[in-house]
């Protein structure tokens, strides 16, 4: 089924979870922000967030600056 991250779309299997698919493109949940279907997720339900097809994700990771 297809996803849309970040205005990039993806591949993934029925049932992946946002945590699995996070951790599919090497994101870090623990500084992680993300809006599902323009709602914001927090992380501990990362893994009971069950992903389906036409879904949108807008992943923001903070950058350290000086």
């Amino acid at each position: 089924m297809k996803i849309i991250a970040n205005s990039k779309i993806y591949d993934v299997n029925e049932n992946t979870t946002l945590d699995q698919f996070l951790n599919k493109i090497k994101i870090q949940t623990k500084w992680v922000v993300v809006e599902h279907n323009g709602e914001p997720t927090s992380r501990d339900q990362f893994p009971n967030t069950s992903l389906k097809e036409g879904d949108t994700l807008e992943i923001v990771t903070p950058i350290a600056g000086g």
